[in-house]
């Protein structure tokens, strides 16, 4: 790896997880609005997540991509929820769910995270990992295990869920929060279309 594209892609990562990192920040500190605590914890999940693959592309060494691509799952896992409880927030539905209903949520991805990490000794979640590289970029190459299909599977209901209740609170709200839930959701048609072709073998890359 070390040619102008791959340190064009590396840029552009990075720029964008900064990004998404400002607007965690930005949420946080408005925690006090409507749906702006959730709102920042999205996009600090996704900063972790464009941070982690940015590292996979620039690592030196197979097993620090290795590290960088697990490191990825610590947002990989965490968007679904939080996309889902943010549309429950927008609806003024979140306070209706019970803490034992919380901590169910979060049972898969905090599983899909240890499994991510222990997966060299079961293969359940990567079955294998290999070193790939084209002309401009080398990354890990994973075959999927069984829980990958759990976790994968678990992740598109609730991003489907959350979406519909955001679709339903644009179409019929006036309010102040309208318009972030409506960029919100343009913004996420890309990655449906480019994470649903990666996963049916269109985009060979990760």
């Amino acid at each position: 790896m070390g040619s102008a594209a791959s340190y064009l892609l590396i840029a552009v990562l990075t720029v964008t997880a900064a990004i998404h990192a400002g607007f965690a920040i930005y949420g946080w500190r408005r925690r006090g609005a409507s749906g702006a605590g959730v709102f920042g914890f999205i996009n600090l999940a996704l900063a972790i997540w464009l941070t982690s693959y940015a590292g996979e592309l620039a690592g030196a060494d197979f097993e620090t991509k290795v590290a960088w691509a697990q490191a990825q799952y610590l947002g990989i896992a965490s968007v679904p929820v939080l996309w889902f409880l943010y549309s429950l927030e927008l609806r003024g539905r979140l306070r209706s769910i019970s803490w034992p209903w919380m901590v169910a949520l979060w049972i898969v991805p905090a599983l899909t995270i240890i499994m991510v990490f222990t997966t060299r000794w079961h293969g359940l979640h990567w079955s294998s990992v290999q070193l790939a590289s084209t002309e401009q970029l080398s990354f890990v190459r994973v075959a999927y295990g069984p829980w990958f299909w759990v976790q994968a599977a678990y992740s598109y209901t609730l991003l489907l869920a959350g979406t519909i209740l955001l679709l339903n609170y644009v179409s019929r709200s006036s309010d102040l929060y309208r318009d972030q839930a409506a960029m919100l959701l343009v913004a996420s048609v890309l990655p449906w279309i480019a994470n649903i072709a990666y996963l049916a073998g269109l985009i060979p890359m990760p």
